[in-house]
């Protein structure tokens, strides 16, 4: 049952495919769009792969391995296609982040932390566009029992795709004006090297202390956002949480999350890590280092909080894992 899911999501993925420039300058985009890294390659990635079964693969929690009626581990994934996605022309995609690509991240720089961003929400955006068009024309939501469900679908991630827009809007404005102070950015870094890594953004239903945030059946509500990327480097493990300052409900996300101590912040990152995003990925290492209840704790989280499932959530996630422990760390040479 469960390999005829992951065939039929990848049947999905394919008739979902879109190719389209994030950037705003359209005139420039005198390259193919290609599939662009929302991670990078031979940076993050190269931190994240680890040797099975005589390849280099990393893990996403978005792949994850059937067994029996449940999941239990994941498909290895070779860093090449991890974290992929056909967002930006090849033009965009090397001229605009050659500052971070080539001298790379400096926390305190804030047009390092905007690019990280700008990058982060543009693969959200563009994984949101596509899963739209495949409710449109996967053959599974175009039989006549599942209509309902087609247009409930296609409304509900329509709703989702304004909301961004709004954001993809600022974003670009801010680019075109180099105004990388636009974004207010909440950072926690680590002094090791954790191999995880996301890149992402979501829009959460609830802060920490149970308050409603992005949670309405009203049409009009526009919901806010969160960008999210977790960035390990040689030396240490960078998290970056991104928001417009007029976005009040962001503001209180994040007012909470601000005033808790690091074992608790991390327990919270990691919570968002496994209960919000997909496009989040671990090396094997951590996976190996996971004793069986811990990895049994993992599995049962990632099928919970699968999205399908998030309507029916009614305070905010907290996982009981923490995956930035010390035991996680790798010495990177």
């Amino acid at each position: 049952m469960l390999a005829e899911l992951n065939k039929a999501r990848s049947k999905f993925k394919s008739d979902s495919r879109i190719k389209e420039c994030f950037h705003y300058n359209h005139d420039e985009c005198n390259d193919k769009i290609i599939q662009a890294h929302s991670l990078q390659k031979n940076g993050v990635l190269n931190i994240l792969e680890s040797e099975e079964n005589g390849n280099n693969v990393v893990y996403s929690f978005l792949h994850l391995k059937p067994h029996g009626i449940r999941w239990y581990g994941f498909d290895p994934i070779g860093k090449k296609s991890a974290s992929t996605f056909h967002g930006f022309c090849g033009y965009h995609d090397t001229n605009l982040f050659k500052e971070i690509e080539n001298n790379g991240f400096d926390i305190e720089n804030d047009e390092h932390c905007f690019l990280l961003s700008y990058r982060s929400f543009a693969k959200e955006y563009h994984a949101k566009i596509e899963t739209n068009k495949g409710f449109g024309t996967n053959e599974f939501f175009n039989t006549k029992e599942n209509k309902e469900k087609q247009k409930q679908y296609i409304d509900g991630s329509g709703l989702a795709i304004r909301d961004m827009t709004i954001v993809k809007n600022k974003l670009n404005e801010a680019l075109r004006n180099r105004t990388f102070d636009k974004l207010e950015y909440f950072t926690y870094s680590i002094e090791m090297t954790i191999p995880v890594a996301a890149s992402s953004a979501i829009s959460p239903s609830f802060s920490l202390d149970g308050t409603v945030l992005n949670k309405s059946n009203s049409l009009e509500d526009v919901y806010q956002n969160i960008i999210v990327t977790v960035l390990p480097t040689k030396t240490k493990t960078h998290v970056l949480l991104s928001y417009f300052p007029e976005d009040s409900r962001s503001v209180k996300y994040i007012d909470d999350i601000e005033k808790l101590n690091d074992y608790d912040l991390e327990k919270v990152i990691s919570s968002i890590l496994i209960g919000e995003i997909e496009n989040t990925f671990i090396s094997p290492t951590i996976w190996k280092k996971m004793n069986t209840n811990q990895k049994q704790q993992l599995m049962d989280e990632l099928t919970l909080t699968m999205p399908h499932l998030q309507p029916i959530q009614t305070t905010m996630f907290i996982s009981e894992l923490n995956l930035f422990k010390p035991k996680y760390a790798i010495k990177h040479a």
